[in-house]
């Protein structure tokens, strides 16, 4: 058996659940749903699914959004020949954290919106903006939120973007303290 199918159905094992109340009884399902969502978001289908197995499940929906830090705080070590005494880089990384709370004011405010649409579907939700490498962030969450599921986009990237870039869906369903869902973006216009 392929081991990443065998890892996948063993996760998903894990939400069998025996009813104490009968030992012949047995529920299936979701407690807890990590969705984690691109800003913004050009195409609800990840989110409405979160949505349908959360109302299916009667369970509890966390919306996240992770912002990647840039690496300016590190630019000594980073351009030593361009940013000299580091006095740049200081004014470069006050600047690029005010960028960023910015964008994370903007980002709460959406997913705040989202965990409103959760309510009104009659699914209780949560939200929170990550900072930081998405993948590890996103497994830590669900570690420490003790996610029962994670709910995931993925661009498609292949080859040499998907060397350059990465995979942060990759990263998750291989790290993932739970069991994850990774559904395909519709391809970008051109």
């Amino acid at each position: 058996m392929n081991t990443n199918l065998k890892n996948s159905s063993q996760k998903m094992d894990d939400h069998i659940h025996t009813d104490e109340t009968s030992t012949n009884s047995v529920k299936i399902g979701f407690e807890k749903i990590l969705v984690t969502l691109d800003y913004p978001l050009a195409d609800t289908k990840i989110f409405k699914q979160a949505l349908d197995i959360a109302k299916k499940y009667q369970a509890k929906l966390m919306i996240c959004h992770c912002l990647n830090e840039n690496l300016a705080h590190n630019a000594d070590f980073l351009m030593p020949s361009v940013v000299g005494s580091g006095i740049y880089a200081a004014e470069v990384w006050d600047v690029e954290s005010e960028i960023l709370n910015q964008n994370k004011d903007k980002i709460n405010e959406w997913l705040d919106s989202l965990s409103q649409d959760a309510f009104n579907a009659g699914i209780e939700g949560e939200s929170l903006c990550l900072t930081g490498n998405t993948g590890e962030e996103v497994c830590d969450l669900a570690k420490e939120w003790n996610a029962d599921l994670i709910v995931m986009g993925r661009r498609g990237l292949t080859g040499f973007s998907e060397a350059l870039l990465g995979s942060v869906s990759n990263y998750v369903f291989h790290h993932a303290p739970c069991a994850v869902l990774v559904m395909q973006h519709p391809p970008e216009k051109k």
